[in-house]
């Protein structure tokens, strides 16, 4: 009987045990990895003062065109049949088709409208599923965000994605950073939309042609 009651007493010790560690494990794992203001704060200043450029943001589109360059881009790239305009024509609309467990439209735009020999220092962009169903269950918000965080390491290779906290979207519990140097990307989840919204922001802008 005494040995029963010691090998219970024994399971408990080491189900507490367990228990505590894997809480340890999620905490280290999860929270610790959550950037608060003052940490990005300091990751955009050690990144920024790097001497490399990171310019692409999608088939030669890149911080460094001017709105003029842009333009003329983007309808030469029309034209071949890779650019389309988006829906209502407010941005550009590429389809993504490889990477993805189903086929995305990448839509993107100069977040200004400065002028034409301006160069360009921010790109908004969406990312969404191009035949989007809501009875798809595998079309989920949290598969787009995975999938699309992967895509985007693989392809701008560099530094992974870091968490920060979404205040915006009560469904939604982070936001997404990405930061190489001069560019950073910021992916903001919407889940009513079922989609990420997108900044594309150069930390080193260029200014203007003189």
């Amino acid at each position: 009987m005494l040995c029963i009651i010691n090998m219970k007493i024994n399971y408990l010790n080491y189900f507490v045990v367990l228990v505590s560690f894997i809480g340890f494990l999620h905490f280290y794992s999860c929270d610790s990895a959550v950037y608060d203001k003052k940490s990005l704060d300091m990751l955009i200043k050690e990144e920024s003062i790097k001497p490399q450029r990171y310019d692409s943001i999608i088939y030669g589109v890149k911080f460094g065109m001017t709105h003029e360059d842009f333009h003329y881009y983007t309808l030469r790239k029309n034209r071949e049949g890779l650019f389309f305009p988006s829906r209502g024509g407010s941005m550009v609309k590429v389809d993504i088709n490889s990477g993805f467990d189903y086929p995305i439209e990448f839509h993107f735009f100069p977040s200004t409208t400065d002028e034409r020999f301006t160069f360009i220092a921010k790109f908004k962009s969406i990312v969404s599923y191009k035949n989007y169903s809501i009875y798809n269950k595998e079309m989920s918000l949290n598969n787009l965000i995975d999938q699309t965080l992967r895509f985007f390491e693989e392809g701008y290779k560099g530094n992974n994605f870091i968490k920060v906290v979404n205040n915006d979207d009560i469904f939604v519990n982070y936001n997404y950073i990405k930061i190489d140097a001069n560019r950073m990307i910021t992916i903001k989840p919407s889940y009513p939309l079922n989609r990420l919204d997108i900044l594309f922001e150069d930390l080193r802008p260029m200014g203007k042609i003189e």
